[in-house]
């Protein structure tokens, strides 16, 4: 993949928290300088190249689609776009760098170890509530544990909305873990490492 990337005329960046690491990563892959973008630029030139900003969660489908030659996303990305469009195989994916994050669910600090012990008693027959803005990257992690989803939609705010709600668990992305804390809750356990990941398109 490094010499596909080397001779990528247009190449999807993703916006927000994986942006750093997948651009680090990319650049001690490719050797290739990703120009700094500007708040309200989207769009850079540099070196015979054209870097777009787009979404993490966009580029797979883009990438698929032909609109770009190649882009960077979490692997929270690739599993959410492949839970949904299972039948696409037109991209491929490859791990570029060191762990960004991990997906986690998180309880509050005085009640982890007895929420622990019933995810872990494979005996146990009860299931254990949980809230969530990444609903397929649950799934994904979870399907030999008893957990159930809480039936409601929210885009951010888990720890928030853990407590208003009123379950024990909230499933979130977590990097270094200082969100939770102020919050009052703990990691206790991890379901999946998150890296940044180069995505290419598999031509027929």
């Amino acid at each position: 993949m490094r010499d596909l990337a080397r001779s990528a005329e247009n190449i999807l960046i993703p916006k927000g928290d994986d942006n750093q690491a997948s651009v680090d990563a990319f650049q001690q892959l490719t050797g290739i300088e990703v120009p700094d973008f500007s708040k309200r630029e989207l769009m850079a030139k540099s070196g015979g190249r054209v870097f777009w900003l787009m979404k993490g969660k966009d580029i797979p489908g883009l990438i698929a689609a032909g609109k770009g030659d190649i882009g960077m996303a979490g692997t929270d990305s690739r599993i959410e776009y492949n839970l949904a469009k299972p039948e696409d195989k037109r991209v491929r994916y490859q791990k570029i760098g060191d762990e960004m994050c991990r997906f986690s669910l998180l309880g509050l600090a005085g009640e982890s170890e007895a929420v622990l012990d019933r995810l872990e008693n494979s005996r146990s027959l009860q299931t254990v509530s949980v809230v969530t803005s990444r609903q397929r990257l649950l799934e994904y992690y979870t399907g030999n544990l008893p957990i159930i989803r809480e039936n409601v939609d929210i885009s951010g705010s888990v720890e928030a909305a853990m407590r208003l709600v009123g379950v024990p668990l909230a499933a979130d992305i977590v990097d270094s873990g200082e969100t939770a804390r102020q919050n009052g809750l703990v990691e206790i356990f991890e379901l999946g490492k998150m890296y940044p990941e180069l995505i290419t398109r598999v031509e027929s």
